[in-house]
């Protein structure tokens, strides 16, 4: 399939390795989300945008991902706002590997958007080759 996408959304990334261990979860999180912004940078539109959700606090504030998003070449932070916690009156989310849910309060919404520079490569759908500097979990 060559599908591309206008908006990509990924609320509270988190990987499978669950509330017991938050610090040994810290670099598998940070690569996921390197991981993440990398494969979906290439999967966008032109002037396509990427939203993420994240949690502030520890562990989630050492994820750094700032920094993970901009290790992708194809994307730039467009802004940052709190999350509008009253838009999602029902949503519960939970920490992975647990039932023990997390209030939305102190949320962020992240918005990247694909750099102007590669809109002609999103344009011919040719991103997705481009093998670039795929991360590694260090």
């Amino acid at each position: 399939l060559e599908l591309q996408f206008d908006k990509i959304i990924f609320t509270f990334p988190e990987t499978a390795l669950g509330p017991d261990d938050l610090e040994a979860a810290i670099p598998w999180n940070q690569h996921l989300l390197a991981a993440f912004f990398f494969e979906a940078g290439r999967l966008l539109m032109p002037m396509g945008r990427i939203y993420v959700t994240i949690k502030k606090g520890y562990p989630f504030d050492n994820w750094d991902i700032l920094s993970r998003a901009a290790s992708c070449p194809y994307i730039e932070l467009l802004e940052i706002l709190s999350l509008p916690c009253s838009g999602f009156p029902n949503y519960s989310p939970k920490c992975t590997g647990s039932e023990m849910a997390f209030t939305l309060e102190a949320s962020q919404l992240y918005i990247y958007q694909l750099k102007a520079n590669y809109n002609q490569q999103a344009l011919g759908n040719t991103l997705r080759q481009d093998p670039g500097p795929s991360p590694r979990l260090e």
